[in-house]
């Protein structure tokens, strides 16, 4: 198994540095001198002019925005990803097929690590009404920044909110509109009500330790509205209930690189790794269990307008855990041909692999009617891989569930896709049939 993983991270690391090692600089230039070249070739692959060539068009390829505010990290999008893992501010208006509407008002959290009131205590606020769950939603909290290079947070909050594990998948904006214009709701739901203390601290400007102790009470949520503008409502799925009880958990974060800063012109490496521990402190929770994730994603520049992208994520849930903390794969940014939710298991492996550029052309006019510019389209080709060993985590160790994991037994998807400004078009099929249908997405989000 060992063997395996270390080849997807050669693929991930070493792949995308020998494709960029382009950028490097020749020690002696012989065109240095070279009356057809503006400038020595030498200065036009400097560090200071690669950055400059990296156009917005570019940019906006490596950043791969969508329409969720933020970053997206492990846990999902953050306008601060270094705290993605703790309580999130969730979004001020929303549809679901639980809330169905839910409208509210909040304060803004985690303005900067360097504000200028960071010593002040800092509250926090959010309070919304949900149509559908006919009640008042609510998270409070406060925080202080503390150290002479303020990178040091103490903070607190207490809940009550309807929550979701499928927030890495996708955003509460994008999955709003699926809910309100489709009959396709991507995130399942339960109420969440208690309290959190927390601490993370930042040694460096691209490393993030976070450690917060949580106590709160998870309830079911029944489906509560079945409306969509186009689509039958009786197709939208139920909420199913969950594993209700007690859960104080113990939670660790490391981060390097979370809002996937470039590392050099042509390189991106960014890293997570967190871990929820149950009765570590406390034995008061109804279930015991441990569940650690990492991720690791990549990016490399191969010109100036295309981006390889590349994401493994690893989960191990071990123990008695209730069943909405498993990570099953398939659907929505993980196997894009493979149904919702279908590859279940307490250890898993997900590779995404995806190959964006665009045009170095202009505008096109047809007979002065169409006027489209080529620089907002994107093309893409992609490869979505996942393998899970397919049973309970319960009696394993962290690592045991990985030994029976080999690249032979990935299931893998392919297809490709077109990128507008704020839309995503893509088409996916199992690889081991490409004649099928393939199945359609419109992404208003990045996958990874």
């Amino acid at each position: 198994m060992k063997k395996y993983l270390l080849l997807l991270l050669g693929l991930m690391i070493f792949a995308p540095v020998v494709l960029t090692a382009q950028h490097e600089n020749p020690d002696e230039d012989p065109f240095e001198n070279d009356p057809f070249f503006t400038k020595p070739l030498k200065d036009w692959f400097s560090t200071d002019e690669m950055i400059n060539r990296v156009s917005d068009r570019s940019k906006r390829i490596i950043r791969s925005g969508g329409i969720d505010d933020g970053y997206r990290d492990i846990s999902g999008f953050s306008s601060n990803p270094g705290f993605s893992y703790l309580d999130r501010m969730h979004s001020w208006v929303r549809f679901n097929r639980v809330d169905a509407l839910y409208l509210g008002i909040q304060s803004e959290r985690y303005a900067d690590w360097g504000r200028k009131n960071d010593r002040a205590l800092n509250p926090y606020w959010a309070v919304g009404y949900s149509f559908g769950r006919k009640d008042w939603l609510y998270t409070v909290g406060i925080e202080r920044v503390f150290g002479f290079n303020r990178n040091f947070i103490l903070g607190a909050t207490h809940q009550r909110i309807t929550d979701s594990e499928d927030q890495w998948r996708v955003g509460w904006t994008e999955n709003s509109l699926y809910s309100f214009f489709s009959v396709h709701d991507f995130m399942d739901y339960y109420s969440r009500m208690g309290t959190q203390f927390y601490a993370v601290y930042r040694p460096d400007q691209k490393v993030e330790l976070t450690i917060a102790y949580s106590d709160d009470d998870y309830t079911s949520l029944a489906k509560n509205s079945d409306f969509s503008v186009f689509g039958d409502g009786s197709n939208v799925r139920e909420n199913h209930a969950i594993d209700e009880g007690k859960l104080q958990l113990l939670k660790t974060g490391f981060q390097f690189n979370p809002k996937d800063a470039m590392l050099s012109p042509g390189f991106s490496l960014a890293a997570d790794l967190t871990g929820e521990f149950s009765d570590m402190i406390s034995s008061n929770s109804d279930y015991s269990y441990d569940r650690v994730q990492a991720e690791l994603r990549s990016i490399a520049v191969l010109d100036e307008s295309a981006v390889l992208r590349n994401r493994l994520k690893l989960v191990s849930v071990t123990g008695n855990a209730p069943d909405f903390k498993h990570i099953p794969l398939g659907g929505i940014s993980t196997m894009r041909a493979t149904p919702f939710k279908s590859m279940m298991g307490s250890h898993s492996v997900l590779f995404n692999t995806e190959l964006m550029f665009g045009f170095e052309a202009g505008k096109i006019y047809m007979e002065d009617v169409l006027d489209i510019d080529l620089k907002s389209f994107k093309f893409s080709f992609f490869a979505d891989m996942g393998w899970t060993n397919g049973v309970s985590g319960n009696g394993l160790k962290l690592m045991d569930g990985f030994e029976d994991f080999s690249l032979k037994d990935f299931k893998t998807d392919v297809g490709f896709g077109v990128n507008l400004s704020a839309m995503r078009f893509e088409a996916a099929w199992n690889s081991n049939d490409l004649t099928t249908t393939p199945v359609i997405w419109l992404r208003f989000n990045p996958t990874f």
